[in-house]
């Protein structure tokens, strides 16, 4: 599964949590496109907290290029515990969203 399809999976089953399923499926559709941009803003954060300093200027250039498949072959090279950085992120999200 593409890392895309699995934080959309994820951010479907928070908007089914919080009720969002009654909206219309066009407010459902921005709800979620509005959460997947934060949601990815915030793991992208997380992984320039996460890696060398030196690192963070060619991240930042991957990113801009926008391939998922060079981000996180990058990642796997420069961040250690990537997979635990990304499920952090994901719980204080789905946390923070479900209590607001």
């Amino acid at each position: 599964m593409e890392t895309s399809d699995a934080l959309g999976s994820f951010i479907e089953g928070i908007l089914f949590e919080k009720g969002a399923d009654a909206l219309p499926q066009e407010v459902q559709d921005q709800m979620k496109q509005d959460l997947l941009e934060r949601v990815e803003r915030r793991i992208n954060i997380a992984m320039l907290a996460a890696m060398p300093p030196e690192e963070v200027v060619n991240f930042e250039k991957i990113l801009d290029a926008g391939s998922d498949t060079a981000v996180q072959a990058f990642v796997a090279r420069h961040v250690p515990h990537a997979d635990e950085v990304i499920a952090k992120e994901l719980v204080e999200f789905k946390s923070l969203y479900l209590s607001a």
